[in-house]
This record gives C-alpha cells, sequence and structure tokens, in this order.
C-alpha cells in the first residue's frame, strides 16, 4: 500500500489515525509515525473542520461517505479526498 499515487488514511470511531500510507504523510507535510494515534481533523484547514466534526458524527450513524477537504500540510497545493 505504501507505493500508491493517492494517499490512504485509516481513521478509527474517535478520528483518530490508525494507518497513514508513506504517500499520505508526505501529501500532509509529516510522517505516518506522527500521525498515529493523532486527532484526523488537526490536518483539516481550521474553517473545515465543523464541515468535517458534522460529517463524521453523521458516518458515526452508518451512513458511507465521501469527504473531499484540503490539507493544511506542508504542501498547501495537495488535496485528499477522506472517504469514511
Amino acid at each position: 500500500m505504501d507505493n500508491l499515487l493517492n494517499g490512504l488514511w485509516i481513521i478509527n470511531a474517535e478520528a483518530k489515525t490508525v494507518y497513514a500510507s508513506d504517500r499520505m504523510a508526505e501529501i500532509l507535510g509529516t510522517t505516518p509515525a506522527a500521525m498515529k494515534g493523532q486527532p484526523s481533523f488537526g490536518y483539516l484547514f481550521p474553517e473545515d473542520v465543523d464541515a468535517a466534526q458534522r460529517l463524521f458524527d453523521e458516518k458515526r450513524s452508518g451512513q458511507p461517505i465521501a469527504v473531499p477537504f484540503s490539507s493544511s500540510g506542508a504542501r498547501m497545493e495537495a488535496s485528499s479526498g477522506l472517504m469514511w
């Protein structure tokens, strides 16, 4: 999985990072080790956090959703689509 062109990011029911591929971490300007256990909302632009929290709560109710947000990492031009 670490040879993907796109990043792979797995979060748990508390929205904390369980797994991040090397590419996902690179997109966000960090490392997989630094991401593990960290709240996923910390990697979003502040103005996107409320919407992300609402969508995450909807997902926890059982509905599959795709959530496009831009990362606030070192590569600000990079965009990641989160699938929960």
